[in-house]
């Protein structure tokens, strides 16, 4: 496990790149952003044999982002509560997924462990390719009827997109008809009760891993998911 320390790793190989990362964390300090990241976010990278330039690169990418983060964070935050470092990261990884951060107003609103947990959840659906703008409106039902399945979602629409030969935006489409739906007979709709709806014909328990297997379901996998990475 790296440690996060607030200064700047002694290794040689940074020897090139160590004094301009070194005004990078301190810049950040004066500006109250979590140097813990940016140094282990350095750790990383040298666990990884990154060529300076490019750690510089990264962490200089990645001060911007945290600032970006705590600017947006700020004025949604209750009683002008500073956001909490995990949102900032979560927000700053969101954004390198290539999510705009007005898209996570909704979650972050919700504040806590929560709109934390929620960012991260829709990081992951971007980065399996699900439309931004679709994959936060999803996320943001799911927290709102059913926040302890947020840890699930991804895998759901997986199955789901795979189950019925769906793309993603699709996926998102359906799932969100499916809530709204459910909300004409259900006081507060799970995610698993969605579910359901998108199968009419399924036996109650039944889930898209099941239907998966069933012969006439499109067991073709579509996987235009992009990845991405720092390094």
């Amino acid at each position: 496990m790296l440690l996060a320390t607030t200064t700047v790793p002694s290794d040689p190989r940074l020897a090139t790149v160590r004094a301009e990362l070194a005004q990078v964390v301190e810049r950040a300090a004066q500006d109250g952003l979590p140097t813990d990241v940016l140094v282990a976010k350095i750790q990383e990278a040298l666990a990884k044999s990154v060529p300076p330039p490019r750690i510089l690169a990264v962490v200089h990418t990645l001060a911007s982002d945290l600032a970006s983060a705590r600017a947006f964070a700020a004025p949604l935050m209750a009683s002008g509560k500073e956001p909490q470092v995990a949102l900032l990261r979560a927000l700053a990884e969101t954004k390198a997924a290539g999510v705009a951060l007005p898209q996570t107003t909704a979650l972050v609103r919700t504040g806590g462990d929560r709109a934390v947990k929620a960012v991260q959840v829709l990081t992951d659906l971007a980065t399996r390719g699900y439309p931004a703008t679709n994959a936060a409106a999803v996320v943001a039902l799911v927290l709102t009827r059913d926040p302890l399945a947020l840890p699930k979602l991804a895998g759901n629409l997986d199955r789901l997109r795979r189950a019925q030969g769906l793309t993603e935006l699709q996926a998102l489409d359906d799932l969100a008809s499916a809530f709204e739906r459910t909300d004409s007979t259900l006081a507060a709709p799970t995610l698993g009760e969605a579910l359901q709806h998108i199968y009419p014909s399924a036996e109650p328990g039944n889930s898209p891993t099941a239907l998966e297997r069933s012969p006439n379901r499109n067991s073709g996998v579509h996987n235009h998911g992009k990845g991405h990475g720092d390094y």
